[in-house]
């Protein structure tokens, strides 16, 4: 590929957090290796800030992807990111730049890209798998997701796992008392995200008579307003609001475990755990396919059944009652923690993109 003028979609921060984080550093990847692009942030949204995306403005998104076939002369190629909005607005720009002899990319968030297309209404379930199989390549995040797409599509899908800058994390010991157990929290405080069974498991727990040696601190956005709800149920669980990633990383090491119990089919390898394990901390994680393609049970966090009523507590109390345990984990995920390193990740993620003439690291 001519390297010179891609067309360049995708998600910069604000919010500073899952795919918007992940983009950025490809983003900034490009300009450090002087890889000229037009960028496009679509789709546009609404009340944009510090901690939630908005709304999409259907309008201005409509505008702004005029805006952008005004510029396919200029390009070389379309590289594409992202996820259920990409069925929205996105999929129809794949067929204009084909005609036009453009290739196009596609690097999709998320774990199950496939299915969240099959749900979209009739024509774009049947226009769709004929839509991508005009692309070069399809990236995906997880192993899963790729078995999902048809096998007349399997030949243009690469799998690349999530990625974080790890250069300056430094882990430190805890600043806090060794006899003190901290559960963490991070994501968007919806119960489709499991925060409602979690504190619910906590609060059991604690009336067990382990509540002097036990925290839960939570981090992530409350677009419903129920973190004051918390503390009349316990003064041992703290709410920290949205902090931005390099804040959130800070406060992230000063905890033992992260508990990820979301509901979500469509999680891939969530910015959460990712962030968890390059910073030494084990995960508790619900049976969801795309997050235990990361989270390996008993070796860097463990597994709960979503279906099975009391695991999540029977599995928090494992590793109240287990130090040994909880130490294994936290050694294992300095193993973890490179799969995810930006500075390896992210060249196999550019050539498979097509963009040629990177240096890719090999381990």
């Amino acid at each position: 590929m001519n390297n010179k003028k891609i067309l360049l979609i995708g998600p910069l921060p604000p919010p500073n957090g899952g795919a918007r984080v992940s983009f950025r550093l490809f983003y900034d990847y490009l300009k450090s290796n002087k890889v000229e692009f037009i960028h496009y942030d679509l789709p546009v949204r609404n009340q944009r800030n510090s901690s939630t995306p908005g709304n999409i403005n259907f309008f201005e998104t409509a505008k702004r992807v005029l805006l952008l076939l005004k510029d396919l002369h200029k390009s070389s190629a379309l590289i594409f990111f992202g996820w259920k909005n990409l069925i929205k607005f996105g999929i129809f720009i794949i067929p204009i730049f084909h005609v036009f002899r453009k290739p196009c990319y596609l690097r999709f968030f998320g774990g199950h890209p496939f299915l969240e297309l099959k749900k979209s209404i009739f024509f774009l379930r049947i226009l769709s798998p004929l839509f991508l199989s005009l692309c070069k390549k399809i990236v995906v995040q997880t192993n899963i997701g790729k078995k999902e797409f048809p096998k007349f599509l399997q030949n243009k899908i690469a799998v690349i796992p999530g990625y974080r800058c790890i250069n300056n994390l430094q882990i430190t010991e805890k600043k806090i008392p060794s006899n003190k157990i901290r559960f963490a929290f991070m994501g968007e405080l919806i119960k489709e995200k499991g925060i409602n069974d979690l504190i619910e498991a906590f609060i059991s727990i604690t009336k067990n008579g382990n509540e002097q040696a036990l925290e839960l601190h939570i981090y992530g956005s409350d677009p419903n307003n129920v973190a004051n709800s918390f503390y009349k149920f316990s003064d041992k669980i703290f709410y920290h609001g949205y902090l931005a990633n390099n804040i959130l990383r800070n406060e992230l090491i000063l905890n033992d475990i992260l508990i990820f119990p979301s509901k979500l089919y469509s999680e891939g390898h969530p910015g959460a755990i990712v962030e968890a394990l390059i910073s030494n901390i084990p995960v508790i994680c619900s049976n969801l396919p795309g997050p235990m393609e990361i989270v390996k049970d008993e070796i860097n966090g463990l597994v709960f059944d979503l279906n099975k009523n009391g695991d999540l507590k029977l599995k928090m109390e494992t590793i109240i009652f287990n130090p040994k345990l909880l130490e294994k984990l936290k050694n294992n995920t300095l193993e973890s923690r490179k799969l995810f390193d930006k500075t390896k990740v992210l060249p196999k993620l550019a050539y498979e993109l097509g963009i040629k003439g990177i240096k890719i690291c090999v381990d």
